[in-house]
Parts: C-alpha cells; sequence; structure tokens
C-alpha cells in the first residue's frame, strides 16, 4: 500500500471500530431511541 493512503485507512478503519463499538455498547443496548416522551415540549 502506498505511504500517502495509509493515514487514510486508518482513519477510516478508526471511524468504523468506533461507531461499532458505539453501536454494540451497553449503555446504549436498552434505549428505545424513538419515545419521545422524555423530550420536554419546545414553548
Amino acid at each position: 500500500m502506498p505511504a500517502h493512503l495509509a493515514p487514510a485507512v486508518l482513519i477510516l478503519l478508526a471511524g468504523l471500530l468506533i461507531s461499532v463499538g458505539g453501536f454494540l455498547g451497553p449503555e446504549t443496548k436498552d434505549v428505545d431511541m424513538d419515545d419521545d416522551s422524555t423530550i420536554p415540549a419546545l414553548s
């Protein structure tokens, strides 16, 4: 692999791993993102 492409590949790989980790993490495992009852209404 050319040396000038290595940083871009590493940045893409890191972004993918962070996204997958956030999706599978325990903090977001049981959260219902469609529940609007906890969002206060704007006046």
